[in-house]
């Protein structure tokens, strides 16, 4: 049971007395109603007082219903305490997301971030690394206009030095390196050399009784090797139709000497018997291109498929050839000096000329030619590779 409520008492003037009691609360809002207009905005201005204060609602619900529940500002029950703090539940797995495009998380610097698929701006940084850059020649450049013993030397180019300790193979004394190609790079150094016969595009051959046109097609250069091949393909050249296109380079115009040692390393194709095949050739030839008044070196040429070696000039062409196998890798030199060549295969002297030998100044000649009447066997395709060629003063 409950206990009777004590009037409350000073609210309102004494002429009214209202009793207040716990089941009577509704009857007090009837007697404001009734009071008179004068005593309304003090009691107004109190309530708002007590409202503010943070317990009017509570009183005003007391006075009103009679119950003494916890209403929070919804008029929803408040959770139960648990230390002093609501409990709630951390279980999400009801919760769902809809959004109107893409998710976009925080960085862990609390910055926005989002993923693009486009490709960054390029700019001067990364252009060099993203462009393809041009091939350069590895080779190293070659003085020009360097005497030599009662000559010039006058070289081009550019290339890839051989090691400081490199001499020729058999002689001994002080040498300097004037010009060297060690066919490094991924194509011919034009800097050095020309294909063909002096001239451009498909040439006629050196002589007439060659079965070849010289093709620019048939020189290349790949895994440190130059390579002069030759096809069976009719061409024409010089207003002949030929069966054969090969292959030849020469230094002409870019670089020639007077008095030296050339020395190449070269494969000659052949069989396992020791018959060089075509026609193959590693020499040099006067620069003013009066033959034979100029001179002619022949470092080795593959004849009747043995490896010879000869001068040429208006005295004639002393020379000889060598017995042994030259097929495959070998290196081929010469030292011209005054008066005299002196011949070398893979670092032994193999003969020397003493007659006839010119000074005009000569250029580099490597070619790959086919006949019937000079030449060792024809085989087709086949191909004639060098490893370097070097010049020392």
């Amino acid at each position: 049971m409950l206990a009777e409520q004590k009037p409350i008492r000073d609210i309102v003037p004494d002429e009214t007395q209202i009793v207040v009691s716990h089941m009577q609360a509704p009857t007090v809002l009837d007697a404001l109603h009734k009071l008179p207009f004068k005593v309304m905005p003090p009691l107004i201005i109190a309530a708002l007082l007590i409202i503010l204060s943070g317990s009017g609602l509570a009183l005003y619900h007391y006075l009103a219903t009679g119950s003494s529940t916890r209403l929070n500002s919804t008029n929803k029950q408040i959770p139960k305490l648990k230390n002093n703090n609501p409990v709630v539940s951390n279980n999400k797995s009801n919760l769902t997301t809809k959004t109107s495009g893409p998710t976009i998380a925080p960085s862990q610097n609390n910055s926005l971030s989002t993923t693009s698929s486009a490709p960054a701006p390029k700019t001067s940084s990364n252009l060099s690394n993203s462009s393809t850059t041009s091939q350069t020649n590895s080779n190293s450049s070659v003085a020009g206009d360097t005497s030599g013993s009662s000559g010039s030397t006058n070289t081009g180019g550019s290339g890839s030095s051989p090691p400081s300790s490199t001499m020729p193979d058999g002689v001994s004394g002080n040498w300097t390196l004037k010009f060297d190609d060690e066919f490094s790079g991924s194509s011919l150094d034009t800097t050095k050399w020309s294909t063909g016969w002096l001239a451009a595009g498909i040439t006629p051959p050196v002589n007439s009784e060659e079965l070849e046109c010289y093709d620019p097609s048939q020189v290349s250069v790949s895994g440190g090797y130059l390579n002069l091949s030759v096809v069976a393909k009719q061409e024409s050249c010089g207003g002949t139709a030929r069966p054969y296109a090969s292959g030849m380079i020469n230094s002409y115009n870019k670089f020639d000497f007077t008095y030296g040692f050339i020395q190449a390393s070269i494969y000659l194709p052949g069989n396992s018997s020791g018959t060089i095949y075509n026609w193959p050739a590693w020499w040099s030839d006067g620069q003013g291109l009066n033959w034979p008044t100029d001179g002619e070196l022949d470092v080795v040429e593959g004849l009747g498929g043995q490896a010879c070696f000869h001068f040429h000039s208006p005295s004639g062409a002393p020379g000889g050839c060598v017995s042994s196998n030259y097929t495959g890798w070998h290196t081929y030199g010469a030292n011209w000096q005054p008066g005299s060549v002196t011949y070398y295969y893979d670092g032994t002297e193999v003969g020397q000329i003493n007659s006839g030998i010119t000074s005009v100044p000569q250029f580099l000649v490597l070619n790959l030619a086919v006949d019937n009447s000079n030449g060792g066997p024809i085989s087709v395709p086949s191909t004639m590779k060098v490893d370097y060629v070097r010049v020392w003063q």
